[in-house]
């Protein structure tokens, strides 16, 4: 079981884990975490932006408001030209074309310039795109990740943007502008709770502060083990909420785990079709799911059968799960899986820290509302 030590500097937290392979150390500052489950070895961090898709579209009535006005079409032209000439790509700036990938499907195939931006060494990079193919599309469109990009990756990306799409000769575009312009596709919110495979967690669709009957599914790896729960299925849509191993995601992907041996789960919503100044409006995400988890301490003092039982009910659920058990028996066994699980979601108090993670994404530097 993970712990975490008593004994810690005033910024920093030790977490050991046995859970895995072997016991491991950790430090996270503590400005990240907030929650913690010092008994049930559970950390649960601040939300993150994961990945960020937005277009931007320049509009004419707003480059008319500059004096002299800027005519759309030469803007655009001004835009090609900068990113789409080789004399931009240089070391300097950072971008570089995408190559040696399959343009035959979305979202390389949509543009007829794709470019890759590294922002600095230690951050990952960003797609640009400019020049849609055909109508429907947004002028440029930027793909990226602000949870794995470092604070001077940003102010990097600023100065791109400010030499290339900000500025062309006699205006000078204002970053506001730039923002308004621009039209978020998708804003993925992550939450990570360490110490906790999705095995052990029950995610539960809710509404009003009660839990709604949807129809839930559990994705397995080749392993057999538990990679993802969602708490509700419809068809013909995307999830927008679910819980997911991030740890073995990144395996699977041959990248390095964040947190090495770590157990680490992760929360995920997804917002689609809003604009950055909305953002920081933005209804509680966390309210919409209930998330418990399995409380060894209590469930090591239940029966053998109640053991399966639990463990069942949370590769399957507690729906299919109950539906093998005979009626009189019913309530004595979900007596004991309430019993042994633990509620860690706090969704109120998680999305009290929203504010904080927009204003250090250094995203929206205007808290003006659109």
């Amino acid at each position: 079981m993970l712990l975490i030590s008593s004994k810690i500097p005033c910024n920093t937290i030790g977490c050991l884990t046995n859970k895995g392979t072997k016991p491991q150390t950790i430090t996270l500052p503590s400005n990240r975490i907030a929650i913690r489950y010092d008994e049930l070895g559970i950390v649960i961090l601040k939300p993150s932006i994961d990945r960020l898709t937005f277009g931007f579209v320049p509009d004419e009535k707003l480059l008319k408001k500059y004096d002299p006005a800027a005519n759309l079409d030469e803007y655009k032209t001004y835009i090609k030209g900068s990113l789409a000439g080789d004399g931009f790509h240089t070391e300097i700036t950072g971008l570089s074309y995408i190559q040696g990938v399959s343009f035959k499907k979305p979202p390389y195939s949509l543009y007829d310039v794709n470019l890759t931006f590294k922002p600095c060494p230690n951050s990952e990079p960003i797609i640009i795109q400019i020049m849609p193919k055909k109508g429907g599309y947004s002028f440029m469109r930027f793909d990226m990740n602000p949870n794995r990009i470092t604070k001077k990756g940003m102010e990097n990306f600023w100065t791109i943007i400010e030499e290339v799409v900000l500025l062309i000769p006699g205006h000078s575009i204002s970053r506001e502008d730039f923002l308004i312009w621009s039209k978020i596709y998708i804003a993925e919110i992550a939450v990570d709770i360490l110490g906790a495979r999705p095995s052990e967690l029950e995610i539960t669709s809710m509404t009003n502060n009660k839990p709604i009957p949807q129809k839930s599914h559990v994705y397995k790896s080749k392993t057999g083990r538990v990679q993802t729960k969602y708490p509700k299925v419809k068809k013909g849509k995307s999830d927008t909420e679910y819980v997911y191993d991030k740890r073995q995601e990144r395996l699977d992907c041959g990248a390095e785990p964040i947190y090495g041996d770590f157990l680490h789960s992760r929360f995920e919503c997804r917002v689609q079709k809003t604009t950055f100044y909305k953002l920081s409006n933005i209804k509680n995400r966390c309210v919409r799911v209930s998330i418990r988890t399995l409380d060894y301490g209590k469930f090591s003092k239940m029966k053998y059968t109640q053991h399966l039982f639990i463990r069942y009910a949370l590769d399957r659920t507690l729906d299919k799960a109950l539906e093998a058990i005979p009626p009189k028996f019913k309530p004595t066994y979900q007596n004991a899986y309430d019993t042994a699980m633990r509620k860690i979601w706090d969704a109120k108090k998680i999305w009290s820290y929203w504010p904080e993670t927009l204003k250090n994404s250094d995203l929206i530097k205007t808290t003006k509302a659109v």
